[in-house]
């Protein structure tokens, strides 16, 4: 995933705000972002399964399966195609996983560091996708 979507998505989550956590399924999280990682113009299945490992890795449970809500409303330029459904999906995920407010505003803040997150995944990613023989889809 682009870092910059995810800086752009942090924008908007921090604007919220707050509206015992159970998790789902991680799995269905993880195919959510392949599947939207394959769209992309520069999506090969060895980046976005990387991508997807790397970010489910990299959080946690609750907080992945938020990101999987997220990078539906992204368009191609990681820009949020729709605001208003993003907050809606984002407080139906926060309901599904009977999240407290706070553990919501926790990973709403933890989001604002996602940029860096996602220099560590290009970091991981790209020569992944390099290695696979994709180095001219690789940004």
């Amino acid at each position: 995933m682009k870092r910059h979507a995810l800086a752009i998505v942090a924008a908007i989550a921090l604007s919220i705000g707050a509206a015992g956590a159970q998790a789902t399924d991680r799995g269905a999280s993880a195919q959510k972002i392949f599947n939207w990682c394959l769209k992309l113009d520069t999506g090969s299945p060895s980046e976005c399964g990387c991508v997807a490992g790397f970010y489910a890795a990299a959080t946690e449970e609750d907080e992945f399966d938020l990101i999987a809500e997220i990078i539906t409303f992204l368009d191609q330029d990681g820009q949020v195609a729709d605001p208003e459904g993003l907050r809606t999906a984002l407080f139906a995920e926060k309901a599904a996983q009977a999240m407290s407010d706070a553990r919501f505003d926790e990973i709403m803040v933890n989001f604002a560091a996602f940029g860096e997150l996602g220099v560590e995944a290009d970091a991981v990613c790209l020569p992944v996708e390099r290695a696979a023989g994709n180095e001219q889809t690789a940004q």
